[in-house]
């Protein structure tokens, strides 16, 4: 029989295995994307002002796919965690056909009201074709949640990032072609993302549902919608949350604003793609499982807590402090590098999100998720009206600070609703110490001289300085960090020998 500390020493082991394999995934796809960034930046091809509008589009794509998507491939991944539910079995097909009806509905509303939604997001009524071509984007990536949901159930962490690198090289393709061959600018892009999306449907959706009964359990179904109906709520205010601040720069300040601000925030993004999405991707089915069945371990919260943390902290500094040079080597445009300064707060907003990932993870176990909805609910009104306070003041400035102060909230509310449900004893004074740490590297390296040769060696220094200095803080013990170094590196061995 597997004991207590067996247990904790594996599910331990999965998420740090299998974060490492999303973060490597990740790494790999975003440095794929940066194949993009010099054409995206280009403003010969795309203006700009387009640049504003994909992004516009894009959080707008966020927000119908979350809600078209109901929260089923939460509620799949919550009734299959626990092999003894009667819906266990059942749950996978039943999510996947909810999502395709759910899908296409939603492709039928971005048709029908394409003109005024081109006239809104996009300036031109005479857009409404570049609406229509996204909605279909929308209706496959609602229906590819399931599959990559159920990949990520079975734990087969390598065969996901395969999957999505799969969908990236067809986008990077796409993008290519229709962009910078056919120079269709603004629908280039969107012809793009539709083509990589229907190759990952062809292959994912309908390979999955060869494997299961598509029957519909409408117990499943009960179960499911008031699961994971909490969780669409949530899907309302979540990209609201995460980039709602576009459409009101656009209001005030309009596309070419947001087009910097889009940049600022991709750059940011690095952080929450190779971290952030890294552990929400394993820890969203590992954690879960920790909390289910006889034994309930909650240290495994509290060490992901720790860890993330530190290591994050540390992408904080190095991202934050080489934005600029970052942006300046992938463009001419002088535009672009004014993002630089906002990288920071909106990397730290990215910290904060992924302590939210870990609190609401208690949650998401006891089947609380309309306690997650209230939070992001909360969290989202809350970043809509700083926003429109602050932008008018300080300008895309405002958007930043209102975005970190709005992710610290919801981070801060989930921890208090998810204590009622767990005591896991997190390590808030590391965490202080981390953002500590963070800010006065990053403010001592980044106004210390003007001088390009000297503030790039202070800059290699204040990054190299981070984890001395959080060991000395007492956050780390050195010899826990020699044993962090010694399994990455095995890691990275494993990885190159197959």
């Amino acid at each position: 029989m597997t004991s207590s500390v067996e247990r904790r020493d594996s599910g331990a082991r999965r998420l740090a295995t299998q974060s490492a394999v999303y973060a490597v995934g990740n790494a790999v796809i975003k440095a794929s994307g940066l194949l993009l960034a010099p054409l995206y930046l280009n403003t010969t091809l795309l203006p700009r002002a387009a640049y504003g509008q994909l992004g516009l589009l894009e959080i707008t794509g966020q927000l119908c796919i979350l809600t078209a998507g109901l929260g089923l491939t939460s509620a799949m991944i919550r009734l299959s965690s626990d092999p003894g539910d009667p819906d266990a079995a059942r749950a996978p097909g039943t999510a996947l056909v909810g999502t395709a009806v759910s899908g296409l509905a939603m492709f039928g509303l971005f048709w029908l009201l394409a003109a005024p939604i081109a006239k809104w997001l996009l300036d031109d009524i005479g857009h409404a074709g570049i609406v229509r071509v996204y909605g279909l984007y929308v209706a496959l990536q609602t229906m590819l949640a399931v599959p990559y949901g159920f990949i990520r159930l079975r734990e087969r962490a390598a065969l996901f990032v395969v999957a999505r690198l799969s969908e990236i090289a067809f986008l990077i393709a796409g993008v290519f072609y229709f962009l910078a061959v056919r120079g269709l600018g603004l629908r280039g892009v969107v012809y793009a993302f539709v083509l990589s999306s229907a190759v990952a449907v062809v292959t994912l959706v309908v390979g999955m549902a060869s494997r299961l009964d598509l029957s519909v359990s409408w117990s499943a179904v009960k179960r499911m919608l008031r699961y994971g109906a909490p969780l669409a709520l949530g899907g309302l205010a979540m990209p609201i949350l995460h980039a709602g601040d576009r459409y009101i720069l656009d209001y005030f300040r309009g596309a070419e604003v947001v087009g910097v601000y889009y940049w600022g925030s991709r750059l940011s993004g690095l952080l929450n793609m190779l971290f952030v999405q890294s552990v929400s991707m394993a820890f969203g089915v590992v954690g879960v499982k920790a909390l289910t069945g006889s034994e309930i371990d909650v240290s495994l919260h509290r060490r992901a807590f720790r860890h993330f943390t530190v290591w994050a902290g540390w992408a904080v500094l190095a991202l934050s402090l080489f934005a600029y040079e970052i942006t300046a080597l992938l463009t001419a445009d002088t535009g672009y590098p004014t993002a630089a300064p906002l990288v920071l707060p909106l990397s730290l907003g990215y910290l904060f999100y992924g302590h939210f990932v870990v609190f609401s993870n208690t949650l998401l176990a006891s089947g609380r998720t309309h306690l997650i909805a209230s939070a992001v609910v909360f969290a989202a009104a809350a970043n809509v009206a700083m926003n429109l306070v602050l932008i008018p003041q300080i300008g895309i400035y405002g958007a930043a600070v209102a975005t970190v102060l709005s992710y610290f909230l919801l981070a801060m509310v989930t921890a208090f609703l998810s204590r009622r449900e767990y005591d896991v004893g997190y390590a808030w004074k590391d965490s202080i110490v981390v953002i500590v740490v963070v800010c006065l590297l990053y403010y001592g390296a980044d106004n210390a001289t003007q001088d390009p040769t000297a503030r790039f060696v202070l800059r290699v220094a204040a990054v190299l300085m981070y984890m001395p200095l959080i060991v000395v803080a007492r956050v780390y013990r050195a010899g826990e960090l020699r044993d962090a170094f010694r399994r990455m590196l095995g890691f990275v061995r494993s990885v190159r020998s197959g």
